[in-house]
């Protein structure tokens, strides 16, 4: 039987995970939107700029999402919580 604690972590990290998959979503979404456009509205130099934040974004957001999936695998797999969940006493 988990404890209340165990049960806190993983739904945290759950929580997390989903948070993150969301976030990857509405980039993907915003990058198929801005890169829709090509070659319209990317032609000049504020499109170029606009290009790179949606790639940069979704970049970012993929790799939170990376990360949230291994801390909670890592979790699941080896019952040791992240360092940043753990609570003392």
């Amino acid at each position: 039987m988990d404890s209340p604690k165990n049960s806190e972590v993983r739904a945290t990290l759950f929580e997390n995970l989903i948070a993150a998959v969301s976030d990857v979503a509405m980039a993907r979404r915003e990058f198929i939107k801005v890169t829709g456009n090509v070659p319209g509205d990317l032609s000049c130099p504020d499109g170029t700029q606009r290009f790179k934040e949606v790639s940069r974004k979704l970049a970012d957001a993929i790799k939170t999402m990376k990360n949230a999936q291994t801390r909670l695998n890592d979790y699941l797999n080896c019952g040791v919580a992240p360092e940043d969940l753990k609570r003392d006493g």
